[in-house]
């Protein structure tokens, strides 16, 4: 958050009005479109670690491929929530 923001101090209820509403559009923007790379493994020979890590996919992508845990009426209403975005204008 403080990369998009700064570092200054923010204590009036205005400022904090407008700090949750870009806190909502990050979230947004980094759930939707921000693909992270997860690690897979770690294996250590010697003094050399070697670590792999699975494909780049967004937080939305892997919780949609998940077949397990997430009932599918979340899936559903992420997806819904998902078309109308654009990420240019967020």
């Amino acid at each position: 958050m403080r990369q998009v923001v700064g570092y200054h101090r923010y204590d009036s209820a205005g400022e904090l009005e407008l700090l949750n509403q870009i806190w909502a559009s990050q979230i947004l923007l980094t759930n939707h479109f921000g693909p992270q790379q997860k690690l897979v493994s770690k294996t250590r020979n010697g003094a050399k670690m070697t670590k792999t890590y699975d494909i780049p996919k967004t937080p939305f992508q892997r919780v949609l491929d998940d077949s397990g845990t997430v009932h599918k009426s979340v899936k559903t209403r992420l997806i819904s929530e998902t078309e109308p975005l654009n990420p240019a204008a967020i």
